[in-house]
């Protein structure tokens, strides 16, 4: 509040919006640890009510902060590499959130807008990924079936420069092998 036009405030609100995030994943790791060891115990040593709204509230804290870095930067790209990254992992982040909150409409349009924008990133694969889980979790096969395809498109069209930078830790060949997967294994 002070500061609001400091040269540092993208990265403090990704930094913040990133401790949301991470914190809302380690209830969900404590959760999971809990309900494990009530099955022998027969007590639960965290209230999973309490967790469960601990964990929305975070997700849903961690998406606003990542929109604000993105509205940050509408008007004027980033000098800073990492700021440059801060802004990108905002754009995928922030659809992660909405994912992990069951907003799967809305996350589908978070990570269509994030793959869209770093298109030639193999980060948009990922973004795919979870565009194709997200119609699957609406029952909406056909979309999924759709988004795939539209995945196997980018895959074609990405650098293959883009894969061997050291900024993704997948190569090119693993996403051609689990894309022409998912096409041919009949989950569809």
């Amino acid at each position: 509040q002070r500061y609001p036009n400091d040269e540092h405030m993208g990265e403090l609100l990704f930094l913040m919006g990133d401790s949301y995030r991470k914190s809302a994943n380690a209830l969900d790791a404590k959760l999971a640890s809990a309900t494990a060891s009530a099955a022998d115990v027969k007590q639960v040593a965290v209230d999973p009510q309490e967790a469960n709204n601990a964990r929305r509230d975070r997700l849903t804290k961690a998406k606003a902060l990542y929109d604000r870095v993105v509205d940050l930067y509408k008007g004027k790209q980033p000098t800073r590499e990492v700021d440059q990254l801060y802004l990108k992992l905002s754009h995928f982040y922030r659809a992660d959130c909405m994912y992990d909150l069951g907003q799967y409409a809305e996350a589908i349009r978070l990570y269509d807008a994030a793959a869209f924008r770093y298109q030639e990133d193999p980060s948009a694969l990922a973004a795919y990924v979870q565009i194709v889980n997200a119609y699957c979790a609406l029952g909406k096969i056909d979309e999924a079936k759709t988004a795939n395809e539209r995945a196997k498109w980018l895959l074609r069209r990405i650098p293959p420069e883009s894969f061997t930078n050291g900024t993704f830790s997948m190569p090119k060949a693993y996403w051609e092998q689990w894309l022409k997967w998912t096409s041919e294994s009949g989950m569809w």
